[in-house]
């Protein structure tokens, strides 16, 4: 797992892909559905500058709570919906900065694939698929137990 000098924490609600996280390099990990994580988390590790997200709803709560100050919350889904509410006392008096993104610009884009190929990146596949098993694949690409993406052959 490349992660250009920084350390990386992950979450998952599965044991499986916190094992397969650990092995490819993270630097530590929580299973959300086992652990009372937030306050743990920022005892032990001290508080996280950047969070990544991509379900949102009421967790985005807690990612403020273990943010160091001038932390970023960077946010690119809301699978969980919006959050019921949002803890701004916090985010002003530590000076957190939420961030919301989509995929970025062309110049972006090129940056990226730029990076991908200097550094040698390799995206995590979880299956390989003739292009003709898409539409019997769409009850797979939304299960959470997959670790890695589903490609399809054209």
């Amino acid at each position: 797992m490349p992660t250009a000098g920084a350390n990386v924490y992950v979450s998952s609600g599965s044991d499986e892909k916190i094992e397969k996280a650990l092995k490819l390099g993270a630097k530590g990990a929580y299973n959300y559905k086992k652990q009372a994580t937030y306050p743990d988390l920022w005892k032990t590790k001290g508080g996280f500058d950047l969070v990544i997200d991509s379900a949102g709803g009421d967790q985005i709560n807690g990612f403020i709570k273990v943010l160091k100050p001038r932390g970023k919350i960077v946010f690119y889904g809301a699978t969980n919906g919006l959050p019921s509410k949002l803890d701004l006392y916090r985010m002003f008096w530590n000076q957190l900065s939420l961030l919301g993104t989509t995929m970025g610009s062309d110049h972006e884009f090129g940056e990226m694939l730029t990076f991908v190929s200097k550094h040698q990146l390799r995206p995590l596949i979880d299956s390989i698929r003739p292009f003709s098993k898409i539409v019997e694949s769409f009850p797979d690409i939304t299960k959470s137990n997959k670790v890695g993406k589903i490609v399809f052959q054209i």
